[in-house]
């Protein structure tokens, strides 16, 4: 979700095998003319940290207990995809009320179900990069403790594996080193190699 428009790029696979991406669409008027996303809609689904279907985090046994005890955080919006609808959410929600109770949402449906972009990237930086920004700045709030630096981690692998950009940072600086209080610096400065014909950028944590 973005200013002027709203969608994805990825690649929903059809039935019969083949692929369309999911798309975008203009921001003025998604869901409904009537009833357009809010920005307060934008941040409470940003915040939604327990849901239901959580992408590869999805189990069929927590989807069916959140669904039960109404722990539900998400939101169903149109699909991009689809041709807009007098609705801009489910009118009759039982076929995704199931979908939910059973982690079965996908991304065919007329409506998505949108959770906490956490629960595929948690650092926000990998549609970043996909654009291949010349900076980036990421602050990392995530819960850890020991400064493992997970999401990092994750995401260093996943613009590896789906964009083929090499990144490359030290954050041994940022550790807390035995018997300290506190780290030797608050941040880490690193590079993104886009491969050829792209100058390196600059990432900083």
């Amino acid at each position: 979700m973005t200013p002027s428009g709203c969608g994805s790029g990825y690649l929903s696979r059809k039935r019969d095998g083949t692929t369309q991406q999911v798309g975008y669409v203009p921001i003025d008027g998604y869901g409904t003319e009537a009833e357009a996303l809010t920005l307060g809609q934008a941040i409470a689904i940003s915040g939604a940290a327990a849901s239901p279907n959580m992408g590869y985090h999805t189990s069929p046994v927590v989807a069916f207990l959140l669904t039960v005890f109404n722990v539900r955080l998400g939101w169903w919006f149109p699909n991009p995809m689809r041709k807009r609808g007098k609705f801009s959410s489910p009118h009759y929600a039982l076929t995704y009320l199931f979908a939910e109770l059973f982690g079965g949402a996908d991304d065919r449906s007329r409506f998505l179900n949108l959770s906490d972009g956490g629960h595929f990237e948690n650092l926000a930086a990998y549609e970043l990069v996909r654009r291949k920004c010349r900076v980036i700045v990421i602050s990392d709030g995530e819960c850890d403790l020991d400064l493992n630096f997970e999401g990092l981690g994750r995401l260093i692998r996943m613009c590896d594996v789906d964009h083929g950009a090499k990144i490359d940072i030290d954050v041994r600086r940022i550790h807390v080193q035995d018997g300290a209080t506190w780290s030797r610096r608050q941040f880490a400065v690193g590079t993104i190699d886009y491969g050829a014909g792209h100058p390196k950028g600059f990432s900083s944590i």
